[in-house]
């Protein structure tokens, strides 16, 4: 027997049942009813594997916390009241008649913790629903997962920031905001810090999410993973760092030295901009999301360039730039991008195809990067890889 203190409350669709039980009971006595195409009475989506080894990623940590109850539907047969405020579940009758308590919301949390074999590390919330028809838990399923709607990514990444350790979005947020707050940054008051435009930053254009995710591109191919390996033991995989060009960077917490090569950058793009863009109607996607997305991909290609010659100033951002800039103008006024991933992949391949044209990326340079990454053509590599 499985012993629940609960909590008994009343809602339209009937009574739940609010309690806490081990994951190791709730393995025992319940699972997912996965809906397919032989099976039409299942409530449940197919189970991410992806999903699954992320949590249990999540789950293998010091201060992994799952607050969200596990809601699953029970037959009362399998449930006895001893008083008011306590039941006992008889998983034994529940195993011999392999009819499982039916989980409607909550199966990759259990699914992650049991493949990071954490079932006896958390105890979780869970309410429970008697007696319910199928119909009843996919209205509950619907109703839990089909009106949710994803947290602002520009203020998940500003939460980041309260935190007393060092994590990658952490450090990448602070820059951002760095840059949006600091009055020699030209880029001052242009970002939306939490995404929308806030009281005296009229001049906002740019999401932080789309400036922080673009920077964390520099740094990692898996924030979460670095996170908990700068947790556990402060050590870092190494990357190739003709693509994570700043994670040496990280590595040795020269936070400021990112800062000032980015500063550099985009005071020098935003002044090429006004320079050699007069009619800044046809351009205004340049100010946009995607026209900040597609700046990040060139930047990453110049501070490649301009390492191999030793170059980094804001000076050799801003002549680099205006040269892109005037041929890219001359080339490609009037087109059109979509505000889009896609659309920003487009603008830096026009911008790119700019680069090569003016000799900013000449054969030489193409030759010794394709040559230190062992391929043919870096330039057709990088256009697919971004």
């Amino acid at each position: 027997m499985i012993n629940l203190k609960y909590f008994f409350i009343e809602q339209p669709i009937g009574k739940l049942y609010l309690g806490v039980l081990s994951a190791e009971d709730i393995d025992k006595v319940a699972k997912a009813d996965t809906r397919t195409t032989y099976n039409q009475e299942g409530i449940q989506r197919r189970l991410s594997e992806t999903r699954v080894r992320e949590i249990a990623k999540y789950a293998s940590g010091e201060e992994a916390i799952f607050p969200t109850p596990i809601v699953m539907s029970a037959s009362s047969k399998y449930i006895s009241f001893k008083n008011q405020n306590e039941m006992e579940i008889d998983d034994d009758r529940i195993e011999a008649d392999k009819m499982y308590f039916s989980i409607i919301d909550g199966q990759h949390r259990l699914a992650g913790i049991k493949e990071a074999k954490s079932l006896n590390r958390f105890a979780l919330p869970v309410v429970i629903v008697l007696d319910t028809y199928v119909q009843q838990d996919a209205e509950i399923f619907v109703t839990i997962n089909g009106n949710q709607r994803p947290v602002s990514k520009s203020l998940i990444y500003d939460l980041f920031g309260l935190s007393d350790k060092r994590t990658v979005e952490r450090v990448c947020h602070t820059i951002i905001k760095s840059l949006n707050r600091d009055e020699d940054s030209m880029i001052k008051h242009k970002v939306k810090m939490l995404g929308y435009k806030e009281a005296g930053s009229n001049d906002s254009t740019v999401s932080q999410a789309t400036l922080v995710g673009s920077l964390i591109k520099l740094i990692t191919n898996n924030a979460a993973e670095d996170n908990r390996s700068l947790e556990i033991s402060n050590k870092l995989r190494e990357l190739d760092s003709n693509k994570y060009i700043f994670r040496d960077y990280f590595i040795k917490e020269q936070d400021a030295i990112m800062y000032k090569i980015l500063k550099n950058y985009f005071n020098a793009w935003t002044m090429a901009k006004e320079v050699v863009v007069e009619k800044k109607e046809k351009f205004l996607y340049l100010e946009k999301s995607i026209g900040y997305i597609a700046s990040f991909y060139l930047f990453r290609a110049i501070f490649l360039k301009g390492k191999l010659a030793h170059k980094g100033t804001q000076d050799y951002y801003f002549d680099t730039l205006s040269h892109i800039l005037k041929d890219f103008k001359d080339r490609f006024e009037g087109k059109s991008y979509s505000s889009s991933e896609s659309g920003a992949k487009m603008l830096f391949k026009d911008l790119l195809a700019s680069a090569i044209s003016v000799q900013v990326f000449d054969n030489e340079f193409v030759e010794i990067y394709s040559k230190s990454l062992g391929i043919q053509n870096w330039v057709a590599e990088y256009e697919m890889s971004i």
